[in-house]
This record gives structure tokens, C-alpha cells and sequence, in this order.
């Protein structure tokens, strides 16, 4: 039987590192990436881990942080507000690598960064905050949360990007979550032998050592 080679980096520390920085950055920009839609998961305020998909936004190499948006009547606004330490992960099934962040989380409601965010949206992307009632309320009806009256401006704002969105489109519910990572963990799964290799920065300045897989 043939054993497909090991991938690029295989055994190389800092190259595993450069590898996981890339892929990072290229899911900003590539709608297809599987590390585009990583899970984060935080601390529920019951003391339950709470995990969901999120939406990789830009991502700093120089700073190690990641840019996500969310509602800020979201449940994890709440827990991040409680516990700013959270952890991401990333999977691509096709490079069968893993990338696991352990990341203080920052939650801007207001300022600049959330104000660049909001104008470099699409008419679409701001509809998911214009729901009047916030994320994971009961509702007895299938609903997206928006009021029916809404609707007509909404779709308008769609057909034409210079259509004034209605009131109460969503900028006040919007919030930057930046993700700045302390420790990262890489698994490189192959035929040959898995690597997997930590990289933390806890100390001021980066240390590095395999793991057992």
C-alpha cells in the first residue's frame, strides 16, 4: 500500500505556525474556507460551555486577533461580559489540520471600529440585526424577529443599495468582538504519523513544543 506523503511543515514547528497564520488569513478572504466559520465557545452564565458557529471577519497577524460581529442582546455578549476568556476552533477536513484558540475576547458596543464594520456592510448583513426582540427569544411562530412593517423598506434596501434602510435598521445592535489568541494548538493528521504542536505566548514572547497527538 502506498502511504500518501506527509503535508508541507510536517515536522517543522515554526512552519506548522506559518501554515495556521496563513489559513487564517486566507478564510478572511475566502467565503469557501472551512476556518472562515469557526465554533467559539465561552462560559453560558449557568456555568455550561456554550458553543456556536461565528462568522470570521479580518484577522491582524501582527496583533494575533480575530474580528467577529454579533448582536449585542446575544447570549455570548452577556457571558464575554462575565468571562472574557473563550476558545475557537477551526477545522478543515480537506488539509485534515486543527486549530484550536485560546483568546481573550474585547466587546465594543460603540467607536470607530464598530462604526467601520457597520459602513463596510452590505444591505443583507445588516438585516440580521433588525430583529426587535434580541436573539433566543421564545417565539410562538416561526420568525426571524423583524416586524412586518419593516419588511417593505428592508427588501427595498435590497433591490437598491441606495435605499435608506428603515428605522431602527440594526447599527445600535451591532458589536465587534476582537479575539486576541494567547495559546494556539495545531494537529496536522496524516498517514505517516500526526503532529500536533502548541504555541503560547503567555510569557511575553512566543515558546513552542510538540505534543503528544
Amino acid at each position: 500500500m502506498n502511504i500518501p506523503p506527509a503535508p508541507p511543515h510536517h515536522d517543522d514547528l515554526d512552519g506548522s505556525l506559518k501554515e495556521a497564520l496563513g489559513l487564517l488569513s486566507r478564510a478572511v478572504r475566502d467565503r469557501r474556507s472551512p476556518w472562515r466559520t469557526p465554533t467559539l465557545c465561552t462560559v453560558g452564565l449557568d456555568g455550561w460551555p456554550q458553543g456556536r458557529t461565528v462568522v470570521l471577519r479580518a484577522f491582524d497577524v501582527e496583533r494575533r486577533c480575530l474580528r467577529f460581529h454579533t448582536d449585542r442582546r446575544s447570549g455570548k455578549v452577556a457571558q464575554l461580559g462575565a468571562e472574557p476568556r473563550a476558545q475557537l476552533h477551526f477545522y478543515d477536513s480537506k488539509r485534515r489540520v486543527q486549530l484550536r484558540l485560546w483568546v481573550n475576547i474585547e466587546v465594543l458596543t460603540q467607536g470607530p471600529e464598530v462604526e467601520r464594520s457597520w459602513a463596510a456592510m452590505g444591505p443583507m448583513a445588516r438585516r440580521c440585526y433588525m430583529a426587535v426582540a434580541p436573539p433566543g427569544t421564545r417565539s410562538q411562530t416561526p420568525t426571524d424577529g423583524r416586524p412586518e412593517d419593516w419588511m417593505a423598506a428592508a427588501q427595498a434596501s435590497l433591490e437598491d443599495e441606495s435605499a435608506p434602510l428603515p428605522p431602527g435598521s440594526g447599527q445600535e445592535s451591532l458589536t465587534v468582538l476582537l479575539a486576541t489568541f494567547e495559546r494556539a494548538e495545531w494537529l496536522s493528521l496524516a498517514f505517516a504519523g500526526h503532529r500536533r504542536a502548541c504555541f503560547d505566548w503567555t510569557s511575553g514572547q512566543m515558546r513552542s513544543w510538540w505534543l503528544v497527538p
